[in-house]
C-alpha cells in the first residue's frame, strides 16, 4: 500500500498522512510545547534514538524492538488516538514515525540538544561548586 504524506500548501511544518486500511487523512503539526514532556517520558529510548539519529534513523528496527513505547508516544506527538495507532499495520506505523520526527528534527536535534545539554554541564558546574563547597569541614569551635 502507498503511503499519501503531502506538505500541506508547500509549508514543510504540516504535513498531512492517509492511515489505515480506510486510508484515514490526518494532520499533522510540529509537537506543542505542553506535549514534549509527556512525548519525552512515554517514548523513552525509542525517542533517545531517534533524536540522536536524527534522518538516519533505522525505521524498521526501531519499530520491531520498541513498537509499544513508540505506540505510547505517538498520541502526544500527533494527537492521533493511541487506539488508532495501535491498530495500524506495520508500515503505517513506520512512516507515521518518521513523518513525525520530520516534522520535529529541527526542533529536537537543532534546539532541545544543545539546550539540554548546556543544562547539563551547567548542572554539572553547579553540582561540582556544591561538591567543593560542602566537602570542606567546618570550622572547629
Amino acid at each position: 500500500m502507498e503511503q499519501s504524506v503531502t506538505a500541506i500548501g508547500g509549508d514543510p511544518r504540516s504535513m498531512r498522512i492517509a492511515l489505515g486500511d480506510d486510508q484515514v487523512e490526518y494532520t499533522l503539526r510540529p509537537i506543542r510545547a505542553a506535549a514534549v514532556a509527556p512525548f519525552l517520558a512515554a517514548g523513552g529510548d525509542p525517542i533517545r534514538e531517534l533524536i540522536n539519529s536524527g534522518s538516519d534513523a533505522d525505521w524498521v528496527d526501531l519499530v520491531e524492538r520498541h513498537t509499544p513505547a513508540l505506540i505510547d508516544a505517538l498520541p502526544h506527538a500527533t494527537a492521533i488516538p493511541r487506539d488508532v495507532i495501535a491498530e495500524l499495520n506495520a508500515a503505517d506505523l513506520i512512516e507515521l514515525c518518521a513523518v513525525t520526527m520530520q516534522l520535529n528534527l529541527d526542533f529536537f536535534v537543532q534546539r532541545a540538544r544543545p539546550a539540554i545539554g548546556k543544562l547539563l554541564i551547567d548542572l554539572g558546574r553547579v553540582v561540582q561548586h556544591a561538591s567543593r563547597t560542602t566537602s570542606t569541614p567546618p570550622p572547629r569551635i
